[in-house]
This record gives C-alpha cells, structure tokens and sequence, in this order.
C-alpha cells in the first residue's frame, strides 16, 4: 500500500518554524489527521497541528526527544472529538534527510501500539523534519506503511517524492525552454480531471494534452447538443447526440501527445464519479455551470485537499446588447477562501437541482423554481476563460511563479481586469478541510 502526506502551506511553514527554532535541540508536535482512499494506497491530510505543551516533554536533547504519557493520552482524546488520526512529527535539526534514526524506531515499537489500540481504524503515523523534508511511516490497514509523498499544496504544488527522470519527448522542446525538463517532467506525471466537457473544458482539456499533462479525465453527463458545436474543441455536426466525453476523447486521442484520456460519461455529483475524482486527481478543473457540481468540486477541494481551478463565464445583458463579460477564474485550495466565502453558490439553487426532474418541472410551471435559461456566450470567451485557467495551472505545476490571487475576474468587453476579495469569513469550508473520507463529498447516491 503506498502512503502520501498532504499538509496545507501554511501549517508545514508554521510546523517547520516552529520545531527548527529549538535548534540544537530536538522539539516535536502532534498532527490531527484526517484519512482518504486513492489509487493504489491512501493519503493522510493534515487538519490542525497540534503544539506540545512546556510539560508535554519526557525527555528533550540534541539528538532525542520523548513525549509524556500524559500528553499522549490527551492526544487520544482530542483525536476522538475530531474523529481524527494522530501523527507525531519531531525534529532532526542537525541532518538534511528526514529518516528515523534507530532510536527513533525503538520508540515507535513503543508508542505505535498504544495508538494502534485507541484509534480504531483511524491511523498514526510517526514523522521525522529536517530544514528540507518530511518523512515517516503510517500505521493503518493493519500493517505499517512508508510514507513516499508529501504534497504541499500552495501557490506551488510541491510533491517531494523519489526523483525519476524519463526522457521528455522532443514534442515539448520548446516548453523545455520555458522551465526545463524537470517542468516537463512534473507535467507528464500528473493526473488531472476536467469536470464539464463544453466550450471551456474541451479548450482546458486540448491545451493540458499539448502541453504533456500525464493523464486527463473528461467527466460530463450531457450529449453534444447543435447549439455546442460552435464552442466545444474537437467538434462536428455530424456529433451531435453524442456523448460529449466521446467526441472531446476522440478528439484529444488523436492528438497524439501520449497522455492518456479517460472517459467518463456520468455526473460529478454522483458517488461513484465523484469517488473516482477523489481517488485519482491530482488536480481538478472545473467547467461546469450548476451550483450542485461545484458545491461538489468545492467539498473535494478542502476535505480532500486537491488544488482546483473553479473557472467560468457570466455575460450581462442588457437592453441593447451585451453589458459585460466576465470570466472569472478562482484557485480553491487550502489557505484560500472557498466558493461559500465568495458567496458563488446558492444553498437553494443547490437544493432545487437535486430535485427529481418531474417534481422540478411542477415547481418550475407554478413558479416557485427558477428554470434554466441558456446563456449568452462565444468561443472567444470560453476559450479565454481555459487559457486563464491553464496558465494558473502551469506556474503552480512548474513553479514559473508563486504569484497567486485567489479569484481573478477579466472582463472581455472593456478589457479590465481584477481581483476578488472573499465577502465571508469563518466558511465550512475550515470546518472541512482535511476530513478525507469521514464526510461525504457526492450530492447523489447510486
């Protein structure tokens, strides 16, 4: 089973700083953990860090260090409220490397089965700091476990793993000369998910294919319909009826590039669509327009802490024309407000597309639900809206730059551009982040 760590920018900057400052001695802390399932093994969040206190310390040298029995039992109990795990996470102040050191592993010989008794199902992982890097190993579906990635989520997404160093294929020279062919590399080894495959997700999905993106999924649940052909990339008229994963897959497969194309023909709200995001995204775009998905992707994005890029189109109409042209991008992430905050979504928007379609369209005839109208939109602008998207996605991949705004609006009419500021504070989405799998993240069961 393989094991990854994910702990959000702000807490492994905080935890860093807080333990190296003991310098020479050894210092240490707790992590509230939360769990989640992902291809292959399972991946560990890290929810709150959890300070020693000044009597918490049995022991604290240059190179040992031991926790009090009983700060551990409290440990227990707070994990318990939380309906958490548990990691431990000390020092090496002295080394570059971040591996336990013999003393380190006659601890845990110790402190392992007690937590393994009191936790339940829920893990415990032991985690040794260096100025550099974090590793440790996981006690959880009944066996111990490496820890071989941790992925720190911000303005860059770190992955700190075991380097491999493929050839990069002659296609991307010149993205090779824009960050290298470790950039490239990075890009050939992400799994991403393209959730709605219109006019904006087909141009997001053609673009990651050209640039060498490892894997994309296309998820969407609609045929192409006559009025799409104008917008979505890869489309005909002969298409129309067709599953739009069908004719956007077809499209990017022949492209060529060696990513491979997945193709899911279902709705993100749903259990199992959902559960495959969770599972296997390393990153997440999304393109869709109704407020249940993205209250979905919204969920994923904090409780499963997998960086997404919220990207969409509002177009004004007035009496004579068009009044504006908002395309809106948003990075949803730890650290950084949610769709709640920014007041995008609508509790009963949210409430009356779950609805059954026959109950709806009663509601709709009598007038106490909004029906859906199309909206006024162009390639132009559905193709910008990606390109925005795309270009986040490339300096937080490659690390071309750490400038990071949260939600950027550019409007296409009058050609301003602008940052939005979160309008709430103290969201759910704190309360959330890092459940993992002990919360629902699907809107609909099957």
């Amino acid at each position: 089973m393989k094991a990854r760590l994910v702990i959000p920018q702000s807490l492994e900057a905080g935890l860093r700083a807080q333990l190296m400052a003991a310098a020479p001695l050894e210092h240490g802390a707790a992590l509230l953990l939360g769990l989640g399932k992902v291809d292959g093994g399972v991946a560990l969040f890290v929810r709150k860090v959890l300070p020693i206190p000044p009597d918490g310390f049995r022991i604290q040298e240059a190179q040992r260090w031991a926790p009090s029995t009983t700060w551990l039992s409290s440990l227990v109990g707070m994990a318990d409220e939380a309906n958490g795990g548990v990691a431990l996470v000390h020092s090496h102040p002295m080394t570059s490397s971040a591996r336990r050191s013999a003393a380190d592993n006659w601890a845990d010989e110790l402190i392992a089965p007690y937590f393994l008794a009191n936790l339940g199902e829920r893990p415990f992982a032991s985690l040794v700091l260096t100025d550099a890097e974090i590793g440790g190993s996981v006690w959880v579906g009944g066996g111990e476990h490496v820890i071989e990635e941790v992925r720190v989520p911000g303005a860059v997404l770190r992955r700190d793993r075991a380097a491999t160093k493929p050839p990069v294929d002659h296609l991307h020279d010149r993205h090779v000369l824009l960050f290298g062919e470790d950039g490239q590399r990075r890009l050939s080894a992400l799994s991403t998910a393209v959730v709605g495959a219109g006019g904006t997700g087909s141009a997001v999905a053609e673009q990651l294919v050209r640039m060498g993106v490892g894997r994309v999924m296309l998820i969407d649940p609609d045929n192409l319909e006559e009025s799409n052909v104008s917008r979505v990339y890869g489309s005909r008229r002969e298409d129309v009826g067709t599953a739009k994963v069908d004719v956007v897959g077809r499209f990017l497969e022949g492209i060529g590039s060696g990513t491979r194309i997945v193709r899911v023909p279902g709705d993100v709200r749903r259990r199992t669509i959902a559960e495959q995001v969770v599972r296997s995204a390393d990153l997440i775009f999304g393109c869709t327009d109704t407020h249940s998905s993205r209250a979905v992707l919204n969920d994923i994005a904090y409780q499963h802490m997998i960086p997404t890029l919220d990207v969409g189109i509002r177009v004004g109409m007035g009496e004579s024309g068009p009044t504006s042209a908002a395309v809106e991008m948003r990075v949803l992430r730890p650290d950084l407000p949610c769709l709640w905050c920014y007041d995008v979504l609508d509790g009963r928007r949210v409430s009356e597309e779950l609805m059954p379609v026959e109950r709806r369209a009663a509601l709709e005839r009598e007038g106490y639900v909004q029906g859906r109208q199309p909206a006024a939109t162009i390639i132009p602008y559905t193709t910008l809206a990606a390109s925005l998207a795309t270009s986040r996605f490339l300096a937080m991949c490659t690390g071309l730059s750490e400038f990071e705004t949260g939600t950027f609006v550019f409007d296409a009419l009058t050609f301003d551009g602008w940052q939005a500021k979160a309008s709430t504070s103290g969201c759910v989405c704190l309360e959330r982040q890092g459940l993992g799998d002990a919360r629902p993240v699907w809107l609909l069961d099957d």
